[in-house]
C-alpha cells in the first residue's frame, strides 16, 4: 500500500528552515493528514513513522541549509509486517511502517543553480582535466567536473562528499583520480552516481557530524579505459601487446605462438 502527497512550489514558499515540524515537506503532508508531524530521517505521522530514503533525505538537507530546491512528490510505501520501532527521547517508541520516497516521475537532477536532484551520470571532460589541482580533494579534476553540476561543498578521495551526502568511490574511480593525483596522463570519463534505496551506513569526519552514504560513484561502462604497460589509458578493444615500431598490434592466437616458440627452440639447437 502505498499513498502519494505532491509537495508545491506553495509548500517550499511557506516552509520553515530548520523546523522539523512546519518545513516544506511537513508542511505538505499536513494538508493530507490531521496529525502532528515531523520530518527529520524519520518522518513522523501521529504515532506512525516512516524511514526517508537517502534521496528524501537530501531534499530536506537542502531546504534546510536555505539551498533552491523544486518541487517532488512523496510517497509513503507501507511495509505488510513493518520495520521495527521509532524511539524516541521521552516518548513512546512507535511502529515503523514502511519507507517515504520520491516518485521516480518527480526526480530532478542538480543543475549549476543547485536544485535538488537524484543521482546520475557526470562527464569529467578534458577541460576539467585540465583545470584540476592535484592533490587537491576539493579541486581535483573530479571535483572541478561535479561542481557544474551541483552547486554545493564537493570533495573527491575515497569517498565523494556532495553537500550533506557521501558516495564509495569504486577502485576504478580510485585508480583513476591516483593518476591524475600522481601526474600521470588520464583521459575523460563519465562518473556515475548510482544511489542505494536504503543506503548504506554514514560516513565518519573528524570534527564534523557524520553524513549518510548515498550510494557509489563509479565509472559508466561506456567510458571505460583500459591501461597497457607503459601506463598510457586505451580503448578497450586495442591489443595489449605493442608492436614493433611502437604500435598496437593484435593479438596473436596461442597456436600461432607456440608454432613460433618450437621454431625459435629448433632453430637454437
Amino acid at each position: 500500500m502505498s499513498e502519494k502527497i505532491p509537495i508545491t512550489q506553495e509548500h517550499i514558499d511557506t516552509g520553515r528552515v530548520g523546523d522539523a515540524f512546519n518545513c516544506a515537506i511537513a508542511v505538505g503532508l499536513k494538508g493530507e493528514f490531521a496529525y502532528e508531524i515531523s520530518v527529520t530521517r524519520m518522518i513522523v505521522i501521529g504515532n506512525d513513522a516512516y524511514q526517508a530514503t537517502p534521496e528524501v533525505v537530501r531534499w530536506f538537507g537542502d531546504f534546510d541549509m536555505g539551498r533552491p530546491v523544486k518541487p517532488i512528490t512523496i510517497e509513503l510505501v507501507s511495509e505488510p509486517f513493518g520495520m521495527g520501532t521509532y524511539e524516541r527521547k521521552g516518548r513512546q517508541p512507535i511502529p515503523i511502517c514502511g519507507i517515504a520516497r520520491v516518485v521516480p516521475s518527480s526526480r530532478h537532477r542538480h543543475n549549476p543553480q543547485g536544485v535538488s536532484t537524484t543521482s546520475g551520470k557526470i562527464q569529467i571532460t578534458q577541460e576539467d582535466i585540465d583545470r584540476g589541482i592535484r592533490k587537491s580533494a576539493s579541486n581535483c579534476a573530479i571535483t572541478v567536473g561535479l561542481k557544474k553540476e551541483f552547486a554545493c561543498e564537493i570533495s573527491g578521495t575515497n569517498m565523494i562528499v556532495i553537500g550533506n551526502g557521501a558516495y564509495r568511490a569504486t577502485p576504478e574511480v580510485v585508480r583513476w583520480f591516483g593518476d591524475f593525483d600522481m601526474g600521470r596522463p588520464v583521459k575523460p570519463i563519465t562518473i556515475e552516481l548510482v544511489s542505494e534505496p536504503f543506503g548504506m551506513g554514514t560516513y565518519e569526519r573528524k570534527g564534523r557530524q557524520p553524513i549518510p552514504i548515498c550510494g557509489i560513484a563509479r565509472v559508466a561502462p561506456s567510458s571505460r579505459l583500459r591501461r597497457n604497460p607503459q601506463g598510457k589509458y586505451r580503448s578497450p578493444g586495442r591489443a595489449s601487446t605493442p608492436a614493433k615500431g611502437g604500435t598496437l598490434s593484435t593479438v596473436q592466437p596461442r597456436k600461432r605462438l607456440i608454432k613460433n616458440f618450437i621454431q625459435r627452440s629448433n632453430s637454437e639447437i
